[in-house]
């Protein structure tokens, strides 16, 4: 398991409010969910992997019915406070980096493979940014072909748009939809993966379903 840092009582404190301010807030949006009934139903089956960018992170709070879902996130404090809000939407975290795990140097990365494949295996869906959790935006490392191919799980893709919004002024420049904004979210067809897929093949599919849903 990995070892995190602990919180003190200031971080806590504002995690407390983050996840009070983040219910609310998800509560008041107007959510329409675009995506074909199958899915939907792989997404409630469980062994599956469902990537977006970075910037729409967010769209994980979202009421959709999946079957245990678990998202990575890094070991960072940021990653902490993300853990913390993700679990108070009934979302599990595995805490590593969004490593190449071909290069040697290593920040958790191989640690989350090895959980992420194991919870595969026992039937979860698993949320990965590919591009997170430091960028640069919208180039994914390989995490997540691996661990889909090395499981022999499908892989899926969404995107979110938000009729109003605000741009939060970090790498990734997140959409925060605001108060009570049409909030749509596009997931794509269950997809096989080619056997020669890599990242180049990951993000074009994202693209595809950002592009579609901005249209």
């Amino acid at each position: 398991m990995a070892k995190l840092r602990p919180l003190g009582l200031r971080d806590r404190l504002l995690i407390r409010l983050l996840i009070l301010v983040f219910h609310l807030l998800v509560a008041s949006w107007r959510v329409r969910v675009h995506a074909p009934k199958e899915s939907l139903e792989q997404l409630s089956s469980g062994r599956v992997v469902l990537c977006c960018w970075h910037e729409h992170l967010l769209a994980g709070l979202i009421n959709i019915p999946v079957r245990a879902p678990h998202a990575v996130v890094s070991k960072s404090r940021d990653g902490q406070f993300l853990a913390a809000i993700l679990a108070s939407f009934n979302i599990k975290t595995i805490h590593g980096s969004s490593t190449d795990l071909r290069k040697k140097k290593d920040k958790g990365g191989r640690e989350a493979y090895r959980e992420m494949t194991q919870k595969l295996a026992e039937g979860t869906a698993l949320l990965i940014t590919p591009d997170g959790p430091k960028g640069p935006a919208h180039q994914p490392r390989a995490g997540a072909i691996h661990v889909a191919r090395h499981a022999d799980v499908p892989i899926m893709v969404g995107a979110m748009k938000a009729s109003f919004s605000w741009r939060a002024p970090t790498w990734d420049r997140m959409l925060v939809p605001l108060p009570f904004a049409r909030v749509d979210v596009f997931l794509s067809p269950v997809l096989a993966m080619p056997e020669e897929a890599e990242e180049d093949w990951l993000a074009m599919r994202i693209d595809e379903v950002a592009e579609a849903g901005s249209s």
